[in-house]
């Protein structure tokens, strides 16, 4: 399989100092970065030299398009903080008002990836989406952060395509857990109508089903009087809402919205469960 990956700087986290890192530019073993030479080679030998020098170290991919062939199998991302520092580019994000708009870049992307696990990483105010999952299998994520300012666009927390249990026609077996809402808008959300684009006005309705979801011991507070919605079009199947405590920070209590839903209560329900 081959693929095609833009990157800007990819680094393995831990705490430095430049002076004292062990520095590995993909440069220096070969790779050209201009989407044409394979770098694959390239790419693999820093990788294995950074991965087997001791101390700090630090791998370094310079701006540009990198040609690779298959993808990353077994990668372990553990602890560090991504900032996007994405307050100077929000006012320049312009795709939900215009066709022709340049899609900001998301802070972590995994393309391709098997047997992924990424746990204790903080992202905080990306340019567009925390982190994306695009053609991958078996990840698995625990103890991350997020946090970005209601004022930021497009945020996405994990923005997930074309992966394991999800492809064009079903979005399946997936379980969202131990998760903590601080002041966030719509805190549980399935909606197959949204779309915040310039060709909203046509309603289009998407046709993927959605089953075997699980929310499960999710509390804290909304700023959205609806805390939970579930508005499907192709009608969800076999979600569960298990240990839901959603609080409205506001005036009046949290409520849920349904459309099209099959959905099974577990335990605590705040909001009051859709009839």
């Amino acid at each position: 399989m081959e693929a095609r990956l833009a990157l800007l700087v990819v680094a393995l986290l831990a705490p430095m100092s430049a002076a004292a890192a062990n520095v590995f530019n993909v440069k220096n073993y070969g790779s050209k970065g201009n989407g044409v030479v394979d770098d694959t080679k390239p790419l693999m030998s820093a990788w294995k030299a950074a991965c087997a020098a001791a101390g700090a170290v630090m791998l370094v991919v310079p701006a540009g398009t990198y040609r690779i062939h298959g993808g990353v199998n077994g990668l372990t991302v553990t602890g560090g903080v991504i900032d996007g520092q994405g307050a100077s580019s929000w006012p320049f994000n312009k795709c939900p008002i215009h066709k022709d708009c340049k899609v900001l870049p998301t802070s972590v992307l995994f393309v391709n990836n098997q047997n992924t696990v990424v746990k204790d990483l903080t992202s905080v105010n990306p340019k567009f989406f925390h982190i994306a999952l695009l053609g991958t299998k078996n990840v698995r994520i625990s103890g991350l952060k997020i946090d970005a300012p209601s004022t930021s666009p497009n945020t996405d927390g994990i923005h997930i395509e074309r992966s394991a249990g999800v492809s064009k026609s079903n979005a399946a077996r997936m379980v969202f857990e131990n998760l903590v809402m601080k002041d966030v808008q719509n805190p549980v959300i399935i909606d197959q109508k949204y779309c915040p684009y310039y060709s909203c006005k046509h309603k289009y309705v998407s046709g993927v089903t959605i089953k075997d979801i699980t929310f499960k011991n999710v509390k804290g507070t909304a700023t959205t009087p609806v805390a939970v919605m579930l508005r499907c079009g192709v009608p969800c199947q076999g979600l569960v809402l298990q240990d839901v405590n959603l609080k409205y920070k506001g005036q009046g209590t949290a409520s849920a919205k349904c459309e099209n839903v099959e959905a099974k209560y577990v335990g605590v329900q705040l909001p009051k469960p859709c009839p």
